[in-house]
């Protein structure tokens, strides 16, 4: 409803301005029907003024212009106005009397009460994403792919997360003859065994004055994704992604460049290449400990939805070999497209019988080499045909399905 009344109203006072248009002057120009037009709209958060992009002196570039509803006149903000002017969007704390916002790479805090605006950030760093955490105290943001807050009454900022490109550097290994020769060194200069234990007494005095610290997690060759905090500030959520090493991206030439010179668009990935591999993983803050989550086991993740089966008996000139590919087909005209095994799909048609034939080479085996496994397929066969006899097993189809380890009583009226 917001939206319905704040383009009317932009209608009712913008309609004086454009009522000078004319057809011949729009097909004289056709740069005046587009740059008339308001567009990006968006209310001020006290509800009391109305910004949006436009272009009526239609110029290069469309400007922002404002209207004061007291006033319902529009007037071009300037560079000044909207350097402090608050962001469209940003994120509330839950009584919504304050909103959170980036710009420009900094961070910004709203009094929508009072409608002033405190600045959390000042950096040369790109700090982005904020939102409140359940208690409204502090912002959550991220920077550089790590997550970061700020506690609003006091100022201090804490690190949550320490993801680091690359892989943990480790420590050489000694050999054996290495190993020996500095046990020997220790043994026989005692100067060398105080140092020794002077070096480890620092460290130990060190790793006891340390104050915690987020452990480090390296991303090795994958890409960090949204990693998030949750409102309780207990866990924090994020997404690994590992690109196919034989991955090719799709490359468009550009000829009309301002180098001169031809340069590459980069595409949409090719339907049907290797996609990338995905994880999801929760780091528990407080036990400082990242646990991977699968869904593979999840209940229910692998169901497919309910399949109506049936078998009918058809009357053809076609071959075996023929008529198994007029069904694929119909298949792949009903939407059907290749999958994995066993994979749910719109319509699967099968080739059971051929009246006697036995086909067992290369090509559509006959009959079906697993319908006598499937209660599925005997249940409805035994509706039509009861007393169709397998040619290579000799039993009827009611003999086969009565053969099954578990019998199924199915609503078709095929009884076990």
């Amino acid at each position: 409803m917001r939206k319905i009344i704040l383009v009317a109203f932009l209608q009712a006072i913008l309609a004086p301005l454009q009522a000078q248009l004319s057809i011949e002057k729009i097909m004289a120009d056709p740069k005046i029907s587009v740059g008339a037009l308001p567009s990006g709209i968006f209310w001020s958060e006290d509800s009391k003024t109305v910004y949006f992009n436009w272009n009526p002196e239609l110029k290069t570039a469309d400007s922002l212009y404002a209207v004061v509803l007291a006033d319902k006149k529009p007037v071009k903000v300037t560079p000044e106005q909207r350097r402090v002017l608050p962001a469209a969007n940003g994120n509330y704390n839950r009584s919504r009397t304050q909103m959170v916002y980036s710009k420009n790479g900094d961070l910004f805090l709203l009094d929508r009460v009072t409608m002033a605006v405190r600045t959390l950030t000042n950096t040369v760093e790109n700090e982005g994403i904020p939102y409140f955490l359940a208690d409204g105290e502090q912002v959550v943001f991220n920077r550089n792919n790590n997550v970061f807050s700020i506690h609003l009454p006091t100022g201090t900022l804490t690190q949550w997360s320490n993801f680091l490109s690359g892989s943990a550097k480790t420590d050489p290994r000694r050999n054996d003859q290495e190993k020996w020769l500095r046990q020997e060194q220790l043994a026989l200069f005692d100067v060398l065994q105080e140092r020794a234990d002077k070096k480890k007494e620092g460290e130990r005095n060190a790793k006891s004055e340390r104050v915690r610290r987020p452990r480090e997690v390296f991303l090795d060759e994958k890409r960090l994704e949204s990693p998030q905090l949750s409102p309780d500030g207990h866990f924090i959520t994020y997404r690994l992604s590992t690109s196919p090493k034989s991955e090719k991206s799709t490359i468009v030439p550009n000829y009309v460049t301002e180098s001169g010179f031809t340069e590459d668009i980069p595409a949409r990935s090719k339907v049907g290449i290797v996609q990338a591999v995905y994880e999801f993983w929760v780091y528990d803050v407080q036990k400082d400990t990242a646990i991977q989550i699968s869904v593979k086991n999840i209940e229910g993740i692998s169901d497919q939805p309910d399949y109506r089966n049936a078998v009918i008996s058809v009357a053809t000139g076609l071959g075996p070999q023929a008529l198994h590919d007029v069904l694929k087909e119909i298949e792949r005209e009903f939407g059907r497209e290749d999958a994995e095994r066993n994979a749910a799909r719109v319509l699967d048609l099968d080739l059971l019988a051929y009246d006697g034939v036995v086909m067992t080479g290369e090509g559509v085996l006959v009959p079906h080499p697993r319908m006598h496994q499937r209660d599925f397929v005997l249940g409805p066969l035994c509706e039509i045909a009861p007393e169709w006899i397998h040619p290579l097993l000799k039993l009827t189809a009611t003999e086969l399905f009565h053969s099954l380890p578990e019998k199924v009583s199915r609503e078709t009226g095929a009884q076990a």
